[in-house]
């Protein structure tokens, strides 16, 4: 073989293995830089004749096949907020790949990879037109989570923006338009219960579109006020009519040691009252009071000193009344003569009391209380004395008025007037 020959052989050997491994390639046609305003969007280019396939990517997705028709080439991609980079490689029949490209597309607002500029967004040292950013309301609230109230009444407030009206409840309630002003700010007065309220609000646009919802937690506390009326010395009767004043309370609780509760309910103006039956010596009346949400005040105590009076017989004129308790029980009984000191009687379901009585006429009441510690006027009844002592007493009924049964002790039942003569 000449020296020609074998130069004529190498290069076409050469040509045959440049044709056969020649890279291809593909070109980008949609332009660099470009804004999107779909999620969606079509990127597109040519590739060299040898191509048989076009990858495509965004970012550090995985490669794609996009769609290769008489050179050229086509595929939608699918973008994020912000910078997308989109690569694109060509690939012939021998599996020879070529270089890869790229261009940016940018959608919706400016994200880390752009960086803005009057509004503008700049990429690469370039300036395209802003990013398109959806209208859509939204609200937002001024008053703190987790605020706590020491009023039911309480004002809610808040911002919106792109926004017509904003609707505000609390709790299960129904929502209730309030107006947005020009600055977005908005505000509304509402009634909370006691305890935690939780208080939503959306926004909505000119169409009736509506944002999501959100929502704070705003914790209403109404202070609870309580006070006794002093008392003064030692008390007589066995029972005691306590008073006092209390504000924003809807039930005031007296209790004296082990025994039952009281529930006494405050007038419109706080004031308040309640009787308590007293054991002989110091008592300890313990109180509370209680809002309508359920909040108690701090338990306050009043001691209240009974000294019963001593027994007092006039002339030797004791008169015994007895009787009986029906369609009921009661933990004891009491009567009182003339308004005067309380007597506790012997028994309950059977009992008697004996009452020291004067000359004339001798009011007397008699009382009952229950185990819930409830205090009844039973009976009133009036008992006339005349004469002298240890005259043997005479008891004349009055018609109409009840009945009364003499005997050396004076035994009376009933409503009935009783002379003694």
């Amino acid at each position: 073989m000449t020296r020609i020959t074998r130069i004529l052989f190498t290069l076409l050997v050469f040509g045959i293995s440049f044709l056969l491994y020649a890279a291809p390639s593909a070109v980008i046609t949609t332009p660099n830089n470009t804004v999107a305003t779909y999620t969606s969007w079509m990127v597109q280019g040519t590739a060299s004749p040898d191509t048989t396939a076009v990858y495509l990517k965004v970012g550090t997705g995985a490669y794609a096949k996009a769609r290769l028709t008489g050179g050229v080439w086509k595929s939608s991609v699918g973008l994020t907020q912000g910078r997308n980079v989109v690569s694109v490689y060509a690939q012939n029949a021998a599996g020879v790949r070529g270089p890869e490209q790229s261009i940016t597309i940018l959608y919706g607002t400016t994200a880390a990879a752009a960086t803005t500029d009057g509004g503008l967004i700049q990429v690469d040292g370039g300036t395209a037109t802003p990013a398109p950013t959806a209208v859509v309301p939204d609200v937002s609230f001024v008053t703190e989570d987790k605020t706590v109230v020491t009023s039911s009444a309480v004002m809610i407030s808040g911002t919106a923006v792109n926004a017509a009206a904003v609707y505000v409840k609390s709790g299960n309630g129904a929502f209730q338009k309030v107006k947005v002003e020009a600055d977005g700010k908005w505000s509304v007065a509402m009634a909370l219960a006691e305890g935690d309220n939780i208080i939503s609000a959306y926004a909505e646009d000119a169409a009736k579109k509506a944002s999501a919802a959100k929502a704070i937690t705003v914790t209403c506390q109404v202070p609870v006020e309580f006070a006794f009326a002093p008392v003064t010395g030692s008390v007589e009767a066995p029972l005691y009519t306590l008073k006092g004043v209390s504000k924003n309370a809807v039930k005031v609780l007296l209790k004296i040691g082990t025994g039952a509760t009281i529930e006494v309910k405050p007038a419109a103006d706080g004031s308040w009252s309640g009787t308590v039956a007293l054991a002989a010596g110091d008592n300890v009346v313990r109180a509370i009071a209680v809002t309508a949400g359920g909040m108690k005040s701090a338990e306050q105590n009043i001691v209240v000193t009974h000294v019963p009076a001593p027994a007092v017989n006039i002339d030797g004129r004791t008169f015994i009344i007895s009787g009986t308790i029906t369609g009921g029980t009661a933990s004891s009984v009491f009567a009182s003569v003339n308004g005067g000191q309380f007597i506790t009687a012997t028994g309950t379901t059977s009992w008697s009391i004996a009452v020291p009585l004067s000359d004339g006429p001798n009011k007397v009441d008699v009382y009952t209380k229950s185990a819930a510690g409830t205090i009844t006027l039973v009976k009133s009844l009036q008992i006339v004395m005349a004469g002298t002592a240890g005259g043997k007493p005479e008891i004349i009924e009055k018609p109409g008025q009840g009945q009364g049964q003499g005997s050396s002790h004076g035994q009376g039942h009933g409503y009935g007037t009783i002379r003694l003569k």
